[in-house]
């Protein structure tokens, strides 16, 4: 329940992937990940579906961050 609440959608979330930037903090709940990518039938405008490319590129993008 609170993936759904972080996220904001009404499925339930499973089968997810979420990125977090070298910013991202963690308190009691989940925080809201810098990037994230499904597999569920929730709309595109959403946030994307699963895309090994797109998700590569975003791993890449976060860890430059770090530098």
């Amino acid at each position: 329940m609170e993936w759904q609440d972080v996220l904001e959608i009404d499925n339930i979330a499973w089968d997810m992937y979420y990125l977090y930037g070298p910013d991202a903090r963690w308190g009691d709940i989940p925080t809201v990940p810098g990037y994230w990518m499904h597999q569920l039938g929730i709309p595109e405008e959403v946030a994307p579906h699963l895309d090994g490319e797109k998700l590569s590129a975003n791993i890449g993008r976060l860890m430059k961050k770090r530098r």
